[in-house]
């Protein structure tokens, strides 16, 4: 994941891994899609809040507008749903059309809507069997289940993220996954996965409260707040 170098007073960033929208500090993941804030003041002396929309490139966050951003979360959920066979949290059906597409609405936050509308040629499927499929997000703080943290049980796993196998006892990531309808874990060293959870407490990870305190001191040194 490489990111990408951006200030401002006032912003967050969606990040598709868990559609929870933390605050932006000093640097946001490359592809990710970035909400300025500013607020305003009328002539009528009234105090309003606007919003702009950029996406994350290589060279900077590049402003686009807020139809062009639906556009890439669009595309970032339904990658989402595939993977994780569940809705992205905060996200729910409003309409269904006969036609076959199905309206959703994604509020990352009381004053940030976004209307997602999918079509069978966008999803290259049943867009309502699809979604009856999936599981209902439990919205654990924002996340759609908890992220895991704990020492690797052997050497044999292998990070996600660059590949490489995970040493037995050192401190791993798990992404939460399915298979078979079941919870399981993708595993990334802790210092691969670090990025992903950005903004979320450390002590809503599953596992958290069995680590000993050098672990979690380790843990706190790694993670970003």
């Amino acid at each position: 994941m490489k990111w990408v170098e951006y200030e401002a007073d006032w912003a967050y960033w969606i990040n598709p891994v868990t559609f929870r929208m933390p605050r932006v500090k000093k640097a946001v993941p490359e592809g990710v899609i970035v909400l300025t804030k500013e607020r305003e003041t009328l002539d009528t002396g009234q105090s309003i809040i606007t919003t702009k929309y950029g996406v994350a490139k290589e060279d900077g966050v590049k402003s686009i507008s807020k139809n062009s951003a639906t556009t890439i979360i669009l595309q970032q959920m339904i990658k989402y749903m595939k993977e994780r066979n569940a809705y992205p949290t905060n996200t729910e059906i409003v309409r269904e059309y006969a036609n076959g597409n199905v309206e959703l609405e994604y509020k990352p936050s009381n004053y940030d809507r976004f209307v997602i509308k999918i079509s069978p040629e966008i999803l290259g499927d049943d867009v309502i069997q699809f979604l009856d499929s999936l599981a209902d997000a439990s919205d654990i703080d924002g996340m759609p289940d908890p992220w895991k943290v704990e020492p690797a049980k052997s050497g044999r796993s292998t990070c996600r993220t660059c590949e490489q196998m995970i040493s037995k006892g050192g401190l791993r990531i798990g992404e939460p996954s399915y298979y078979d309808g079941k919870l399981t874990y993708k595993w990334h060293h802790l210092e691969c996965g670090k990025d992903f959870l950005r903004g979320v407490p450390l002590e809503k990870l599953a596992g958290y409260d069995e680590l000993s305190p050098d672990e979690k001191r380790e843990l706190e040194e790694v993670i970003p707040e």
